[in-house]
């Protein structure tokens, strides 16, 4: 899809902003306004100047910019800035997918390590993402000690919990750095 992009006080919206805009709706299939804050004509309002642009326009997507350029060396610069934003936020940005695979896969293996780690650390084989296994490994069998209970009364594996006891023993450490791993992973890749 084509898109523009105008950019403006439109204090007040003349002729001049009127051809521009006319012109790009011609030659874009999508036409984003970025309307800016007006210091030199307090009377005239950015969400009055933002209805006169839907209502000319209504086809066109405008955006408010309360914070954009008031100076004309600072326009040029947040402009190309906020331009490209608009563009990418549209056409979206490329993406390296085998790239992205490779890493995936490697956050994967060095999970795996981990796991190993931690099943020789613990003397058996335990699901790390269970609260309920790791307590037991934990504070039964380890014997380590409880920093917080749950409201249930439960031992806690919270994260700041983990963080504590990582600073005396191996196991939450490995766990934590598994957590780490298993989000970046399931969020990012």
């Amino acid at each position: 899809m084509k898109t523009g992009l105008v950019l403006g006080k439109f204090a007040p919206l003349h002729r001049g902003h009127q051809y521009v805009i006319e012109t790009a709706l011609q030659q874009v299939e999508q036409l984003y306004i970025m309307v800016y804050a007006c210091d030199e004509l307090p009377d005239i309002p950015m969400d009055q100047r933002i209805g006169w642009i839907e209502k000319l326009y209504p086809e066109a997507q405008v955006i408010p910019a309360p914070d954009g350029p008031r100076e004309t060396g600072y326009a040029d610069s947040v402009m190309a800035v906020q331009e490209d934003y608009i563009l990418k936020k549209v056409n979206g940005v490329k993406i390296d997918a085998d790239m992205l695979a490779r890493q995936s896969q490697q956050l994967a293996d060095r999970m795996a390590e981990i796991e190993q780690q931690a099943y020789e650390v613990a003397g058996e084989e335990f699901n790390l993402a269970s609260p309920k296994q790791i307590q037991t490994i934990f504070f039964e069998k380890l014997e380590l000690p409880i920093i917080r209970k749950t409201p249930k009364g439960q031992p806690s594996t919270a994260e700041d919990v983990l963080q504590e006891l990582a600073l005396e023993h191996e196991l939450p450490r490995l766990i934590l750095e598994n957590r780490g791993l298993s989000k970046l992973k399931s969020t990012c890749l």
